[in-house]
């Protein structure tokens, strides 16, 4: 089995998310965030679906997944 360390966010990564979140909030409005958090639920979906299927293929055990 191939061990992986996934990368860990930097204070610049973390920033520059906030600033990213804060523009959708302007953009499309409080109104509209429960729309937002869908968007980025499903492309968490989608993403974590591609990373596990090349985890897979790389003989890396999948993400480990958490309920909220």
């Amino acid at each position: 089995m191939t061990i992986y360390t996934r990368p860990e966010l930097t204070d610049q990564d973390r920033k520059q998310a906030e600033t990213e979140a804060k523009k959708l909030l302007r953009k499309y409005g409080y109104s509209n965030f429960p729309k937002m958090l869908a968007a980025l639920c499903i492309e968490n979906v989608r993403l974590v679906k591609e990373i596990n299927e090349h985890r897979a293929a790389l003989g890396i055990d999948p993400l480990e997944t958490f309920e909220v």
